[in-house]
């Protein structure tokens, strides 16, 4: 469930259900999946969003071939399409919204059989918002809480205008697109390169090391993690000792970690050994740091819940680490937080890095790197081309 903190002055009791005899102090005059008990959009606005959300589900059903036999098939959950409901309301707690939605889950009736829905509970005054999306669905189903949650976030603009119907039509609008989108399964030798002229496939305006082509983050997120990644490299340098030979150059060693970032919805198979590989294959391909090999790779299936890290010979970090690292995380996952988990992961490695690292000191204020360190880094000498020997680490998230 994706949740940020809301508040809203209704207590749960007082939410009507317009899915049974609440469907008056919703707003409405038929039974809907959508309530207004607050009067936050226009009679009008309510109507239509009334007969969008009635004809969500068949417009996200799974496409069949068409012919007299397969119409008398029975549809099953893998064909069956999304059921969404929004809750409107003016304010309100972050608890109370949390009970408000598995309040509708309980007592709405959506979809008892096969339980593919969306719920959405919006607070107009705060602009906040809550998104629970079943974490069992089918592959069929592909709209997950963050697509929602990045739809809602692109209208700011209309919620600072008090714009509401035209913002929700326009967010049914994308997640129906989003919904019956038929995303790739990407493998080890197929996911794009944002070193090599591949990053605009990625989602990114230049060459960099983070990729996201299943637009799983928003474009500002997709750019501060890009930056994430940056500010993981300089707050690395300098770094040492260093596990590798001893004959390796003085740039080498203060030279600092580089950092790729694959995200992805699946992984071809859906497995550890899957993202695995897939890792493995873009920390050769991508040629992070073919001089010093010092570059690591975060691969994410975000849909699978899976994750590997792969790293070069030089990385002086406990690959093992990342587990934990991911684990820290499993809350900001768990509220589809991606971009936050991500980049608290590369800080927590960090963190790690400057703990284990005899060469560097730490302050309240900031890190000091000694003054050697820094004339070795300017210094500019050769590597020494060591080949590059992985290891990694690979879980399922905890969510």
């Amino acid at each position: 469930m994706w949740r940020t903190i809301l508040f809203v002055p209704l207590l749960v009791q007082a939410i009507p259900n317009p899915t049974s005899t609440g469907f008056r102090e919703c707003g409405l005059t038929a039974p809907s999946t959508l309530c207004d008990p607050d009067g936050i959009f226009t009679a009008a606005d309510r109507h239509h969003l009334d007969h969008e959300l009635k004809m969500f589900e068949t417009r996200t059903r799974r496409p069949r071939p068409w012919s007299e036999h397969a119409a008398r098939i029975e549809m099953t959950c893998e064909d069956k399409g999304i059921s969404p409901a929004i809750a409107v309301v003016k304010r309100g707690s972050a608890g109370e919204v949390d009970a408000i939605i598995e309040d509708m889950k309980a007592n709405w009736t959506l979809d008892t059989a096969c339980n593919n829905t969306v719920f959405l509970v919006f607070s107009a005054e705060e602009t906040q918002f809550s998104v629970s999306r079943p974490t069992n669905i089918s592959r069929s189903s592909p709209l997950q809480a963050y697509d929602v949650a990045h739809f809602l976030r692109r209208q700011a603009r209309q919620f600072q205008s008090a714009n509401y119907g035209t913002a929700f039509l326009s967010i049914l609008q994308q997640t129906w697109e989003r919904a019956v989108t038929r995303y790739k399964r990407w493998n080890a030798t197929h996911y794009p390169n944002p070193m090599m002229g591949e990053h605009r496939e990625c989602r990114m305006s230049e060459a960099t090391t983070v990729c996201d082509p299943d637009e799983i983050l928003d474009e500002e997120e997709r750019a501060d993690l890009r930056n994430d990644a940056s500010i993981f490299e300089y707050l690395t340098t300098n770094m040492f000792p260093f596990n590798t030979s001893s004959n390796v150059s003085a740039f080498c060693q203060s030279r600092g970690y580089t950092a790729g970032v694959a995200i992805m919805r699946n992984v071809e198979g859906g497995t550890k050994d899957a993202i695995q590989s897939l890792a493995r294959n873009l920390l050769k391909s991508w040629k992070l740091d073919e001089r010093c090999k010092k570059a690591l790779v975060i691969a994410l299936a975000v849909d699978d819940r899976i994750f590997s890290v792969v790293k070069a010979e030089n990385v002086d970090i406990d690959i093992d680490s990342f587990t934990k690292f991911f684990d820290a995380e499993s809350e900001n996952f768990h509220q589809s937080e991606i971009k936050s988990a991500l980049a608290n992961v590369l800080k927590r490695a960090v963190q790690r890095m400057i703990e284990t690292s005899g060469a560097m000191e730490t302050t309240t204020e900031s890190v000091k790197t000694p003054r050697d360190a820094i004339e070795r880094l300017l210094g500019g000498e050769e590597g020494n081309g060591t080949v590059v020997e992985e290891r990694h680490a690979n879980t399922t998230l905890s969510l």
